[in-house]
Order: C-alpha cells, then sequence, then structure tokens
C-alpha cells in the first residue's frame, strides 16, 4: 500500500511491504503519476530536496544491505 501525506508545501510518499524490490516499483508507479500531474499543472520538483528513508528492524535492514 503507498500512502501520499500532503502538506502546505510538502508532499511524502510511502510504502510498505517485504520486498524492497516491490516497494521500489511501487514508488516508481507513483513517482510517475506525481511527475506526469506536475507536468500537466506546469509545475516541477525541486531534485535538490528530493530524499528516500528505510524504515525497519536491525534484521530486515540488514537482510536489505546484504541482497544483490
Amino acid at each position: 500500500t503507498t500512502k501520499a501525506n500532503l502538506f502546505a508545501d510538502d508532499t511524502s510518499l510511502s510504502c510498505e511491504g517485504f520486498s524492497p524490490y516491490v516497494i521500489e516499483i511501487k514508488l516508481n508507479k507513483d513517482i510517475e503519476n506525481v511527475h506526469r500531474w506536475l507536468t500537466a499543472n506546469k509545475l516541477s520538483l525541486n531534485m535538490k530536496k528530493i530524499e528516500f528513508m528505510i524504515i525497519g528492524s536491525r534484521r530486515r535492514l540488514a537482510s536489505i544491505e546484504n541482497s544483490p
């Protein structure tokens, strides 16, 4: 499941799941949709402000770091 949080001048996308690959696919689709919407409304992203964060248990994060 992907969730969008909209603030006055900021937006965040969050996604949860067991597979980093599936999460990446979901978020990339959402980013494409956001990009299309921004383009249609003559807006753009500030690429310098884009960030990502992976949150999980130590064990889960270690398994992600050790995967190919």
